[in-house]
């Protein structure tokens, strides 16, 4: 069950940000002039559906990395010592052990990196079918389908945030994933010996399921850890499962 903590007054909503003046918050209108423009590197989002408003979005950007090169999706035995363009345009990324998830320059979900044994060190993880994946490095692929409230499939939407994990211990595959889309809706996959996808029960998800949020509340921003999830809603409140 969800734990709600009091409200958080000092954590602003997108719906409740001031207008007309900061990078990345909410307009007036979209296309005016003066203090109505987007900050450079934005581009205004008419009607953006998570707040309902006009909203200054970051513009897609270059994605950066250096490691261990498997968890990016890469071949070979020798780290990435300087960073290195992997030649995406994304919105958002999340790394998370072994593995990145990325918000591509459609909005669409990937995800890459390295699943050390399939048969005994998966649990979901990936949020894509066990069948396209293999053990060792998997590259860079889209995440395809998801699960609404109902149980029912359907084509990934358009994504806001996401949120890799981290396993209790290395090989695991005790881990979980967690996805906002554009309109608030949240989703998990993976792990879930402690109820941490937040679904209800403790059994593990291969594919993104839709968290039903208290109240009908949308999800703005998450927090993944090893055995627990941590929700902020559109209302100020935190959720803990």
């Amino acid at each position: 069950m969800p734990t709600d903590s009091p409200s958080i007054s000092t954590q602003p909503t997108l719906s409740s940000l001031p207008t007309r003046t900061v990078c990345g918050l909410e307009l007036d209108t979209c296309g005016g002039n003066g203090d109505d423009e987007c900050c450079s590197g934005y581009t205004c989002f008419d009607n953006f559906p998570l707040t309902g408003t006009n909203v200054c979005v970051m513009d897609s950007s270059d994605l950066w990395f250096w490691g261990a090169r498997s968890s990016i999706g890469y071949d070979g035995n020798t780290d990435v010592e300087q960073p290195t363009d992997i030649e995406e345009r994304v919105y958002d990324a999340s790394a998370g052990s072994q593995y990145t998830l990325i918000i591509l320059s459609d909005r669409s979900p990937a995800v890459a990196g390295q699943i050390d044994n399939l048969d005994s060190g998966y649990r979901g993880h990936f949020a894509i079918s066990r069948d396209d994946l293999q053990s060792g490095v998997n590259e860079l692929q889209r995440i395809p389908t998801f699960v609404n409230l109902d149980g029912d499939t359907f084509n990934a939407p358009q994504m806001f945030k996401v949120y890799a994990g981290v396993e209790s211990s290395d090989g695991s595959g005790d881990l979980h994933s967690i996805f906002i889309d554009i309109d608030g809706n949240i989703y998990a996959s993976g792990y879930n010996n402690r109820g941490q996808l937040c679904l209800g029960d403790e059994g593990n998800r291969e594919f993104p399921t839709q968290i039903k949020m208290p109240n009908n509340e949308r999800a703005i921003s998450a927090a993944v850890g090893i055995e627990f999830t941590l929700i902020v809603s559109d209302k100020n409140k935190l959720y803990g499962w």
